[in-house]
């Protein structure tokens, strides 16, 4: 099992209580644009991805570097769940793991 599956399992193993009804994401967006890396933590990631796909100059960075389009995403029982694994992404190990995702896809 590679880092971020350990991490899945244990952060998952941790999670207390049934399903929710609402879900969380983290994700990964890769820039077609410079192939720069985007990762966030959502509700609706439909929506998220259409959001940063969107001109908005509140948001300088997604875009000035968009269009995005969608390395990976895992759902989650509670929003602190999605962040901490939007956390990894950014580690060290978690760009690594990403890379990896895009370079199969």
């Amino acid at each position: 099992m590679d880092i971020a599956g350990a991490w899945l399992s244990l952060a998952r193993a941790s999670a207390e209580g049934g399903r929710s009804q609402v879900m969380y994401y983290a994700y990964a967006l890769r820039s077609q644009k410079n192939g720069k890396y985007y990762f966030g933590h959502t509700e609706n990631l439909k929506r998220r991805i259409t959001e940063h796909n969107t001109k908005n100059e509140k948001k300088r960075f997604a875009c000035a570097n968009g269009p995005w389009e969608l390395i990976f995403s895992e759902e989650f029982n509670t929003r602190s769940e999605a962040m901490e694994y939007e956390k990894f992404l950014k580690s060290g190990k978690g760009r690594e793991y990403v890379r990896g995702k895009s370079e199969k896809k």
